[in-house]
C-alpha cells in the first residue's frame, strides 16, 4: 500500500481470473474503462509461489492502443531470486508505450516489451509473459531480455498463474 499515491475511496476486484473462469472477456467488460488498476498475479510452480503485478493510472478498455500511464509501475512481493519486495518504476513517464488498453483478447498488458502480460485462457495454455525492464525498470544487477531478468517475476519468461486479480479504485 505504501507504493500506492494516497487516494479515498476502496479497492474493489473486477476481474478475478479463477472466478471467470480464466475468460478475459469479463475482464474487457467488467474493467473497462476503471482507473487507477492494480494486477496481481500468483504463481505456483515447483513448490515456489510467485507474487507480482502491476498499478495502471490510466483505463482499461476503449480503443486506444499503447498509451503513456504516467505514474504506472510493476512490482514484485515474492520472486524467484528471493530479492525483497520491489516497485518497478518506467524507464520514461512520457514513452506512449506503458499499457495497452485495448483489451480484445487478452487481460492486462504492461509495457510494449511485454514486462507483463496475461493471455486469454492462461490457465490452460502457457501465453502469459513477464519480460521486466524494457520498458518498466529492472532492479539493480539486472539486464533486460537477459534470462535471469526474464525469469525473476515468474521463474521463466512464459509462465502459467494461478490466480489474477484486478482491482480499482471505487
Amino acid at each position: 500500500m505504501n507504493w500506492l499515491p494516497k487516494s479515498t475511496g476502496i479497492w474493489r476486484i473486477c476481474w478475478q481470473a479463477t472466478t471467470e473462469n480464466w475468460a478475459v472477456s469479463k475482464f474487457i467488460t467488467q474493467c473497462n474503462g476503471k482507473k487507477p488498476s492494480l494486477t496481481i498475479v500468483q504463481v505456483v510452480k515447483n513448490n515456489k509461489k510467485y507474487i507480482f503485478g502491476g498499478y495502471a493510472t490510466k483505463a482499461w478498455g476503449g480503443n486506444e492502443h499503447w498509451i503513456s500511464a504516467p505514474g504506472s509501475f510493476l512490482f514484485s512481493l515474492r520472486n524467484n531470486d528471493n530479492l525483497p519486495p520491489f516497485k518497478s518504476p518506467l524507464k520514461n513517464e512520457n514513452d506512449a508505450s506503458e499499457i495497452y488498453p485495448c483489451i480484445f483478447g487478452h487481460g492486462p498488458l504492461f509495457g510494449r516489451g511485454y514486462d507483463l502480460y496475461i493471455g486469454n485462457n492462461a490457465r490452460s495454455i502457457i501465453v502469459s509473459k513477464a519480460n521486466i525492464g524494457v520498458t518498466y525498470e529492472a532492479p539493480p544487477g539486472y539486464t533486460q531480455n537477459k534470462q535471469k531478468t526474464q525469469s525473476l517475476l515468474a521463474g521463466s519468461l512464459y509462465f502459467t498463474p494461478s490466480e489474477v486479480e484486478v482491482l480499482y479504485l471505487d
